[in-house]
């Protein structure tokens, strides 16, 4: 999948394992894994299935996503494509999602 970030100084806190430690601590390998599972995975779909904590949110954060770090926190992020691909009846074709961008990294927003 392509991994946008929202700014730069996100992008740098999880350039390399020193940087995630620095920034992450105690979550660091959680968030390494999942920044892994992110890059490897082909689309959504697969990103589905790999990560099972992975939803939709709602409310303030409708059109977001969420994978889980630990407990509260997550991985936020929203598809980077326009128009995000649907289908007739205007569900979220996952299989056709390849591109995201990360909003925020060890987000608690319980």
């Amino acid at each position: 999948m392509i991994i946008h970030y929202k700014n730069k100084k996100l992008a740098k806190t999880v350039e390399n394992l020193k940087s995630i430690f620095k920034h992450y601590g105690v979550r660091a390998k959680k968030v390494n894994q999942r920044i892994e599972d992110l890059e490897s995975s082909a689309n959504m779909d697969v990103l589905r299935l790999v990560c099972p904590s992975c939803h939709p949110l709602t409310g303030d954060k409708d059109g977001e996503y969420a994978i889980e770090i630990s407990g509260n926190h997550r991985i936020i992020f929203v598809i980077n494509q326009d128009p995000i691909p649907v289908d007739d009846q205007n569900e979220i074709i996952y299989s056709d999602v390849t591109d995201i961008k990360i909003l925020n990294i060890g987000e608690d927003y319980h």
